[in-house]
């Protein structure tokens, strides 16, 4: 099952090949439906849910779409936000009340999965928890954590831009090459631990020693939840960067049955 599309063949779902155009969080104004759709117009201001999947397996009959056997990824397996239009799913379409910027709508996908990550969490106002990333998702986490009354949070985060960016927002953060994470995180939490840590990066433990990363489940997991909102890397492998060239100058043609054409802002 290819993740990210392979150059030499294509995706189980989406039939693309390599080179798709990136980016999976969106919303756009439809600009042409198949003939089959019937409850998405023309010109209706929609966002998309980025996960592709087969409807059949179980997982997706149980209710798991994200554990599809032939899952795929808009922006992934096939052209995403950055191209000038891309066809999705109807079942991958979403309307949203006007009041919603298409700005925001784009927002929907990250800030579904921090909220539904910190719901899986079970924490409460009294509960402390660890966010590992500042990314789109990290931010989420934070937003969600404090709207279900969290007070402390901490943020474990390499890059200065992204450190900034949530301080900004009245975060409190730890730089991963800086310091040992599991006593700073005992030190805080008087030997406790936090009660939930939520991995949205998936390589934040690599920046850290191997001791002290095992110090830090040690200090911060046992006992307690951690939830992974973001998934862990496969080893690292080169790959080529998204390139301008990969968007497609007309319209792609739309499938036979159940799609909509989308152009993404």
């Amino acid at each position: 099952m290819p993740i990210f599309i392979p150059a030499a063949e294509s995706h189980l779902l989406t039939g693309q090949r390599f080179r798709s155009s990136c980016a999976t969080s969106s919303s756009a104004p439809v600009t042409g439906v198949s003939d089959d759709v019937h409850d998405v117009h023309e010109a209706d201001r929609v966002t998309i849910a980025p996960i592709y999947r087969c409807g059949d397996c179980r997982p997706c009959t149980t209710g798991h779409d994200e554990l599809c056997k032939k899952v795929g990824f808009h922006g992934l397996m096939t052209d995403g936000a950055m191209a000038e239009y891309t066809v999705v799913p109807r079942n991958q379409v979403h309307h949203l009340p006007d009041s919603i910027t298409l700005e925001t709508r784009a927002l929907v996908e990250p800030v579904a999965v921090a909220y539904r990550s910190v719901k899986q969490a079970d924490v409460h106002d009294q509960s402390s928890a660890l966010i590992y990333g500042a990314g789109p998702i990290g931010i989420g986490l934070w937003f969600a954590l404090r709207a279900f009354g969290l007070t402390e949070v901490e943020v474990v985060e390499p890059s200065e831009h992204l450190r900034r960016s949530i301080e900004a927002l009245g975060a409190r953060t730890i730089h991963p090459t800086s310091v040992d994470i599991a006593p700073v995180i005992k030190y805080r939490t008087d030997g406790d631990g936090v009660d939930a840590a939520f991995d949205a990066a998936g390589s934040i433990a690599r920046a850290a020693t191997k001791e002290s990363a095992h110090r830090r489940c040690q200090v911060i997991l046992d006992r307690r939840r951690h939830v992974c909102a973001a998934p862990r890397p496969k080893p690292a492998r080169r790959r080529r960067p998204c390139h301008p060239r990969a968007i497609p100058e007309r319209t792609p043609p739309l499938p036979e049955t159940g799609a909509a054409t989308v152009a993404p802002v």
